[in-house]
């Protein structure tokens, strides 16, 4: 999900911060970039510098931490007002900030299902 990890072994001090999403397929070890909405502007990290993330419930991602900032080298943006923790909701590849922890289970993205075949 997105971000540049600090202190990459790679030479990134010019590189850009990501904010896209990607999945990958097991078994059949294939990436799949998915294409995200967010329900709020708000809701949406952008683009992050050294975020965490970790799995909750069914089909949600945590994200949190790092700071906004454009690249390695750009000007880091202070979060306000405790904005720093996000959720991404796998189902519905959507950014949001309703968490409803019994709803659902975890569905293959279409774009994963594109990629790998079957329903």
């Amino acid at each position: 999900m997105g971000g540049l990890e600090a202190g990459t072994p790679t030479d990134a001090r010019w590189g850009r911060t990501a904010g896209t999403i990607w999945v990958l397929s097991v078994p059949s070890f294939q990436w799949a970039q998915l294409t995200a909405r967010s329900k709020t502007n708000a809701a949406d990290p952008k683009a992050r510098y050294s975020p965490k993330c970790q799995s909750i419930g069914e089909h949600y991602i945590f994200y949190y931490g790092g700071k906004k900032t454009p690249s390695y080298s750009g000007f880091v943006t202070c979060d306000s007002k405790a904005n720093a923790a996000f959720l991404f909701d796998i189902n519905t590849v959507t950014w949001t900030n309703e968490f409803t922890p019994n709803e659902g289970r975890y569905e293959i993205p279409s774009k994963v299902i594109e990629l790998i075949g079957g329903e």
